[in-house]
Order: structure tokens, then sequence, then C-alpha cells
């Protein structure tokens, strides 16, 4: 080695080249994601995402001032706009359009009118409203709800972009981003474009969990790291209800696999203690509001017991009721009531099980305990759940809720697939080629069908519209907007999963420019 290259000066600019490229790779991930997010933004009605009429009175309250509104079911104060004629009349009714329901401010009047709403997201904490609230407070309209959903959307990018450039920056960086990529699925991308809560809360599950598996890793404690942990787990542990009960499962699953020396070291970080200290005060926080407004949703408030036999109740939720979860995961968007074609959640599963079985199979003992914890733990959570709902008579769990646990699953596979010298980088470069060929356009045919089944409904003779361009009800800015950002951001996604050389290639030029400018900006202040 040349002594220039042993200078600790040609170590920070290395560094900072390398933090650089990392900002590239964040550029570039965010633009795609936000894109996607838009997409569905801009495609649906109001309500179509799933109880956004919850989540957009509940944030018009708390812009207003309603910090606390009562535990769930609670009345919340709103404009009479966000309460339209028509609310709810093509939800599960899929012959109807959205056009039988009345546009949000369409009544100038009633925009300046107040009233109160029964809203079952009275209870959640107000940490999201705050951030989509004021728009929707100065414009009660479907414009307000848009500039809500693009907000929202910018937030989860934010952390799935923060998510994709750890794992580019650290060891394995093909797997791991495959294990990334294959946990966004249509379900998630369409929260994205929602005013809800829950595409922050897998946001931040995602990030928080890329950010953990490379901090217990073999590998330095890096800052930006650390950063992002902090601020995922805390978002996680706010954003709604049971949010500290998936960081905790969370950290617990990642902490098993770390070595004492690696833990040691994380905790000799003075970064280190600060951030878990500022989710400890979240989590805290969290806590404290749950037990001021209550449960979100009372599932032991029933005092008959279910007719149905424990055992017969296990094999209905084996095989009734987990095909539904998997749907949910995957391809069900809206209210779980767009028959978006089943062969989504078949292929997602089996690029999932790709990763999962060789994870399995490659991976070390703890790492297979890992990954069969947390699915384990994932859908006993939904099981558990609709048991107790069903002394009420429903069932209550869908397959999204369990997202920010199950989404680390593929993730610990992936990178036991990189750890292992049975497998290098070109396999990983191969499945990235066919996720990108395969996966991307099942993003855009949920977008499309769902689409069709807002602007026009789905005839009773089952003759299914194809063309989204001739409509009864009509996007905010048209239906072409919305297929033009989707195809634009996956066109970007795919060309850096088909060729991650050529995007590496990218980055490295990135860093060594910077390695070049540093000194000269040296020389320019007179530096020696």
């Amino acid at each position: 080695m040349s002594p220039t290259r042993a200078t600790p000066s040609f170590a920070a600019r290395r560094v900072v080249a390398r933090m650089g490229a990392a900002r590239l790779v964040w550029a570039v991930a965010f633009t795609a994601f936000f894109l996607i997010g838009a997409a569905w933004s801009l495609a649906m009605p109001y309500d179509g995402p799933a109880d956004e009429m919850q989540h957009v009175t509940r944030a018009y309250g708390v812009a207003s001032g309603q910090i606390f509104a009562g535990p769930a079911d609670s009345k919340v104060y709103t404009a009479k706009s966000l309460v339209p004629h028509g609310t709810a009349c093509f939800r599960w009714n899929l012959q109807a359009s959205a056009k039988c329901q009345q546009t949000p401010g369409a009544n100038v009047q009633s925009q300046h009118e107040h009233t109160r709403y029964i809203s079952g997201a009275s209870g959640y904490d107000p940490s999201y409203y705050l951030l989509v609230g004021p728009v929707i407070h100065i414009w009660p309209t479907m414009k307000g709800i848009v500039l809500a959903r693009l907000i929202t959307d910018a937030e989860i990018s934010a952390l799935l972009a923060s998510a994709v450039a750890v794992a580019w920056s650290g060891g394995r960086r093909l797997w791991f981003i495959a294990g990334i990529a294959v946990g966004v699925t249509p379900a998630v991308v369409n929260l994205m474009g929602a005013v809800n809560p829950a595409g922050v809360e897998i946001g931040a599950a995602i990030a928080y969990w890329v950010s953990l598996l490379d901090l217990t890793a073999h590998g330095p404690v890096r800052r930006p790291v650390v950063a992002l942990m902090c601020c995922s787990g805390a978002l996680l542990a706010v954003t709604r209800g049971f949010g500290v009960g998936w960081l905790a499962a969370i950290t617990v699953i990642c902490v098993f696999n770390a070595d004492r020396e690696k833990l040691r070291a994380l905790w000799r970080s003075r970064g280190m203690r600060l951030a878990l200290a500022g989710v400890a005060c979240a989590c805290a926080i969290a806590l404290a509001w749950d037990e001021l407004a209550g449960p979100n949703f009372d599932l032991a408030g029933a005092t008959t017991a279910p007719n149905t036999p424990p055992v017969q109740l296990a094999a209905q939720e084996l095989w009734n009721r987990l095909p539904g979860y998997i749907d949910g995961m995957t391809r069900l968007t809206s209210y779980g009531d767009i028959p978006i074609p089943g062969v989504v959640s078949q292929i997602w599963l089996a690029f999932l099980g790709v990763i999962l079985v060789g994870g399995l199979w490659l991976g070390s003992v703890r790492a297979k305990i890992q990954i069969g914890g947390t699915i384990v733990i994932a859908f006993a959570m939904l099981m558990i759940t609709d048991a107790s709902a069903l002394r009420q008579g429903f069932y209550f769990s869908q397959g999204r809720y369990a997202l920010p646990l199950l989404a680390g699953a593929p993730m610990i596979a992936a990178i036991e697939l990189g750890r292992s010298g049975a497998l290098g980088a070109e396999r990983a470069r191969t499945l990235l080629r066919w996720m990108a060929a395969v996966l991307l356009p099942l993003q855009f045919v949920a977008l499309w069908v769902s689409m069709l089944r807002f602007e026009r409904g789905f005839p009773a003779d089952n003759v299914l519209p194809l063309n989204p361009l001739t409509e009864k009800w009509v996007p905010p800015l048209g239906p072409v907007v919305p297929l033009a950002l989707m195809a634009v951001g996956l066109i970007v996604f795919a060309v850096c999963m088909w060729r991650p050389v050529l995007s590496s290639a990218a980055v490295r030029l990135t860093a060594v420019g910077a390695l070049l400018r540093e000194p000269v900006r040296r020389r320019s202040a007179g530096a020696p």
C-alpha cells in the first residue's frame, strides 16, 4: 500500500466519498418510490384506500387543536365537506363506481361548516396527523386530501430509500436489497398513496429492520445507520397501537444473532446509547398514550364464548383464513374488495419462497431460528386476534397488519444467502433481474385493476372492462397521469435492478469524483 493511501486524510476522504455515493443511491430510490406512491395518490377517490375517511377526519380535528378526541369510535371535530354525501356507496359494491360519492369540497359552503363524526381513528396517537392535518385543515377538499397523501408518500419513500441506501452501503448489498424488494408488495405500495398511518408503520418497520440488522452484523458502527435506527424506531413506536410490540419483537430477533463483542461495541458507542434513549422515550410516550386512549378496538368486549370448538377454530384459521392473510399482504388493495388476479399473490409468494427456503437451507442455526420465529410470531398474532374477535361474531385480522414484523424474514434469509459461500453476487444479480421482469409489472397490474374498479365498477356479467381511459368517475388529474407516474417509477427501479453493475459503476464514479475534488478544496482553502 502506498504512503498516500495510508494517510488519515485519504481514509477520511474515502468515508466522505462513500457517504456521497450512498446519498446518490438514496436520491434515486426516493424518486422511484415517490413516483409509484404518487401514482396511487392520484388514482383513488376519497376513502378509496382502507379507512381513509376515518384518518382524514381525525387529521382535521388534530390540526384544529383536538389532540385527544377520546377512545376509539369517539366523535372527532371535522369539516362537513370531509363527510360527503354518498360516503362508502361503492365500498364492497363492485358494480358501483366512485361516481356515486360526492367529491369532498364540491359544496363550497360545507368547507366552512363543521360537524362531529364518529371515527375509528379517534384514539390514535396524534403524531402522524400533526404532519398531514394542516393541509387538510387549509383545504378540506380533494386537493387537501391528495396533498396529505403525497406527504404520506414522501415520508414512507424516505424511510424505504434510507433502508435501500443502508443495505447498498453495507456488505452483501445485492442480496440485502432483494430481501427488501420482495417485502414491498402491491398492498404496501397502495398504502403509500393513502391518508393512513399503516403505511408509515410498515415503512418505519422496514427501515428499523435494515438498520438493526446492519448494526448487529460484523463491521463498524456507522452513525447514519444509528440515526436511521433512532428515527425509524421512534416512528414505529408511536404511529400505531401495537408499534411498541412490533419494535420489541424486531429488537429481540435482531439481537439474538449478534455476538457479545458486537453488542459491547454498540453499547460503547455514545451515539448508539443516545439513539436507544430516544427510542425508549418514544416507547414511553406511546405506552402513555395507549393507556390514556385505550385500545383502538376492544376485542375482549364480548361476554359470550365462541360456539366453535378450539380444534375446529384452528383448522378454520389454517384452511380458510391463511390464504386471506397472504392475499392481504400481497395483492389486496383498498378495502380488500378489488378482484386483483390471484396469480399476483402466487407469483409474489414464489419469489418470497425462494429467498426464505434458501435462507433456511443455507443459513446458520441462529438465522433459521430468527426466520422461523419471525413467521410464527407474526401469524400467531393474526390468528389470536381473529380468535378473540370471533367472540363478537366476526374476523378482525388482515394480512397487512403483520407486515411490520414479517418484512424482516426475507431480509434475514437474503443476508444468509449472501453470507453463504454457495451463492455469489452473480446469483443475486440474476434474482434481481427476474424480480424486475416479473414482480415490477405486477405493481402496474394492481394499479390498473384498482383504477378500473373505481372508475367504472365491475359489471355483474363478469365482462371485465380493460380500458381505464374511458370512465364514469375521473381521477383528480385524469387517468393518464397515475399510469404514467407508475410506469416511470417502475422503469427507474427496473434499470437499477436489471443492471446493478451499471448502477454501482455510476455510484463509484460519483465516489471517485468526491475523492478527486476533496484535495482541490483543501488546496483552495489553503490547507497543507
